[in-house]
């Protein structure tokens, strides 16, 4: 009888670590999907980084480009002074 109780512990036992060692296999599973979850996004932040970065090199060149375009026109603006000396008494 005390061998077939030390059986029934030993069944027990195992049955819990068994049970353990699913849980844990679970929790490996659900760690990994969540890891899986932050490359996606973190791949997603870098292509949407180095389009950022591109855009904003275009506008750059654009912006460069417009520059260039209206440097050959001068701005004048009227001479007040003039103005102001003829109206005085």
């Amino acid at each position: 009888t005390e061998v077939a109780q030390n059986i029934e512990q030993a069944s027990t036992g195992i049955g819990e670590v068994n049970e353990n060692v699913v849980q844990s296999s679970q929790v490996s599973s659900e760690i990994t999907k969540d890891i899986s979850s932050v490359n996606t996004v973190a791949e997603d932040m870098s292509k949407r980084s180095t389009q950022m970065n591109q855009n904003a090199m275009d506008l750059s060149n654009l912006s460069s480009k417009l520059m260039d375009m209206i440097s050959v026109f001068k701005i004048s603006m009227p001479d007040n002074s003039q103005e102001t000396e003829k109206n005085e008494p």
